[in-house]
């Protein structure tokens, strides 16, 4: 491990680099999470502060189960989850040149069908687990006395995990909304908003606040059906 961390390297290798890149991949990393954050909660309103609480969540929840020896960072989990990884990123870019090229995309990756969430809620705990791997590499580097500028290599690589992170679950989100609205309808708060009242048949309606114009509808008193039936005739 203490040769993984300190090769002979040169001035243009990545992990050298990372001071510098690493700011500016944050900067403008930043400002593209912002305006699909902007775009997404435009459409379903607070779902941004719940994309970034769950994305902490996850990651204080696989931090303690790390630092606890819950899930531990051997040879086959890295294996199994680079794979799993290397996997997702091949369906995405299938998924690109499908939508680029031919206008169509895989729709299993955005329905709200059950078998889209699951596939959704897959990638969650996929991109969680690489936490994992960051964790110990962090871990690994620091206990070998890796070089200052692994700090921010390692600092780099848990930021594009999160990010990605953040950007599964601010998918994932709208999947459960449109879920719980397909099954249980709109919420309480929306349902009197755009309401059209239509009369009972054979009941007049005052001008109301249901109504396009006024407060809220209420029956015009009707009158007795003695008062307005007409005297029969006798007839001699």
């Amino acid at each position: 491990m203490n040769t993984f961390f300190r090769p002979k390297r040169s001035a243009n290798t990545p992990p050298r680099r990372a001071p510098i890149s690493a700011p500016i991949y944050a900067v403008c990393e930043g400002l593209f999470l912002g305006g699909i954050t902007a775009i997404f909660d435009r459409s379903y309103p607070g779902i941004a502060i719940q994309a970034v609480s769950l994305t902490f969540a996850v990651m204080f929840v696989m931090l303690l189960a790390y630092k606890s020896g819950i899930i531990r960072a051997t040879r086959g989990f890295k294996l199994g989850v680079i794979a799993a990884t290397g996997g997702i990123a091949l369906v995405y870019l299938v998924n690109m040149v499908m939508s680029l090229f031919f206008h169509t995309q895989m729709s299993f990756l955005y329905s709200s069908t059950p078998v889209g969430i699951g596939i959704s809620l897959f990638i969650v705990v996929v991109a969680a687990l690489n936490l994992i791997i960051d964790f110990d590499m962090i871990e690994n580097a620091a206990r070998v006395g890796a070089p200052k500028y692994m700090e921010w290599y390692g600092a780099f690589g848990l930021m594009v995990t999160l990010i990605w992170l953040y950007l599964e679950i601010l998918r994932f989100c709208p999947h459960r909304t449109d879920n719980q609205l397909q099954y249980f309808g709109p919420p309480r708060s929306q349902g009197r908003e755009g309401r059209r009242v239509v009369p009972v048949e054979g009941q007049d309606w005052k001008q109301g606040r249901d109504s396009p114009n006024g407060p809220p509808s209420e029956p015009a008193v009707r009158a007795p059906r003695s008062a307005t039936r007409q005297p029969r005739r006798r007839v001699a």
